[in-house]
């Protein structure tokens, strides 16, 4: 009676570990419910979103040293220009004095 009361229980405890085992939750992703295929579409759509928003970074920032780098080389160029000019009339002014100076000692001689 003992042995059979000892086998009952251990049946007993087998069954329950099957039924146990038969409620575990499956890990079969291929039933998604409706709620988890929206989660799915609107992480794949941030994803694209971010990989874009950095793709555009990326372009404005190479087309903002682009600008950068034309605006330097022009502000270089006026520059250069602007030197030439006050050397120029630096000359012309320097001339204008000589002449000046020649004319004041033409007419105390």
């Amino acid at each position: 009676m003992k042995v059979r009361n000892n086998l009952m229980t251990l049946c007993a405890a087998g069954m329950m570990v099957v039924a146990l085992a038969a409620c575990q939750k499956k890990d079969d992703m291929s039933t998604k419910g409706p709620a988890e295929q929206a989660g799915a579409q609107i992480d794949a759509t941030a994803a694209k979103a971010e990989a874009d928003l950095k793709a555009a970074a990326a372009n404005a920032d190479a087309k903002m040293s682009e600008a950068a780098a034309k605006t330097d080389a022009k502000m270089d160029q006026v520059a250069a220009d602007a030197d030439k000019k006050m050397s120029e009339a630096a000359d012309a002014v320097g001339k204008k004095v000589e002449r000046a100076g020649e004319k004041i000692q033409e007419s105390a001689k």
